[in-house]
């Protein structure tokens, strides 16, 4: 069971309450990103879906290089067995 807020918003404007935090390129306040970067507000690509996997991705734009003048490309999967859920983001 994933745990989301009643105070929870889905506007796209903040992340949501709760849920599994993604963070890049910083984490907390200790640069010029907002709080933990700008990735959980980001709309990413949905890549794959099938076998319990959701494979999603992002990628720099000129939108994300305005605020962190950096290329990249992150890959998020999600996974369920039927018994555990597990996440990588690389």
């Amino acid at each position: 069971m994933l745990f989301v807020s009643s105070e929870a918003v889905f506007d796209g404007v903040k992340p949501i309450r709760g849920g599994i935090p993604v963070v890049f390129p910083q984490f907390g306040t200790q640069g010029p990103l907002p709080q933990h970067g700008f990735a959980r507000n980001s709309v990413w690509t949905l890549d794959r879906v099938g076998d319990g996997v959701v494979d999603l991705s992002l990628s720099d734009s000129e939108a994300t290089r305005a605020a962190w003048p950096h290329a990249f490309h992150l890959h998020y999967r999600i996974a369920f067995d039927g018994e555990q859920l597990t996440t990588q983001l690389q």
